[in-house]
């Protein structure tokens, strides 16, 4: 049995270019997602909750083994659900002290929050 393989390949500068416009692509479109965040952050913390892009009043309820904080507030009308990154904070995204965190449980008024950086999430909220 005879295999006949054909390679396709690119010349050092096709690549180089098909590599720099695929990098610019991304630059681009990252540009304008931070554009699109900024812009919801920098709204006032009442119009962010009204269009379900923040929870207000979060606080720590328990903290859980292996890194798990149990989160609480009065009302949840948000859009976050499981798998969703959120940005937590004390009503300004953008100041110190704030933690990433990834949603693990949304229970309407408990959710159930990992993060990868357990002293930002100590500072923001001292749990």
């Amino acid at each position: 049995m005879t295999v006949n393989t054909t390679s396709l390949t690119l010349a050092d500068d096709e690549l180089a270019r098909f590599l720099g416009e695929l990098r610019d692509l991304i630059y681009d479109e990252a540009a304008v997602v931070r554009e699109r965040v900024e812009r919801v952050w920098s709204a006032p913390l009442w119009a962010r909750v009204a269009e379900g892009r923040a929870i207000a009043n979060v606080r720590i309820a328990a903290v859980r083994p292996g890194g798990l904080v149990e989160l609480a507030c009065d009302r949840n009308e948000s859009r976050f659900r499981e798998g969703d990154m959120l940005l937590l904070n004390r009503g300004d995204p953008f100041a110190e002290p704030r933690a990433l965190v990834t949603v693990e449980e949304d229970d309407d008024t408990r959710l159930v929050v990992s993060s990868d950086d357990r002293a930002a999430l100590r500072s923001a909220f001292g749990g």
